[in-house]
């Protein structure tokens, strides 16, 4: 998978999780639920930004 790819994917991960989220909050709060969805969620963005980090550096190359 190229890193573009795997860019993509994190960006659709997140957003489904950020949506999922979002339900949690707007419905009946499960705080545990919410919990790991929040640090799925952080992982995920971090991921993303140390990916799109090292693509950057590269292409400046």
């Amino acid at each position: 998978m190229s890193e573009f790819e795997i860019l993509e994917q994190l960006k659709k991960e997140i957003e489904e999780k950020r949506i999922r989220l979002n339900r949690l909050v707007n419905g009946e709060i499960n705080k545990e639920e919410v919990l790991r969805f929040s640090e799925e969620l952080d992982c995920l963005i971090s991921q993303y930004c140390g990916l799109e980090l090292v693509a950057i550096s590269e292409k400046s190359r």
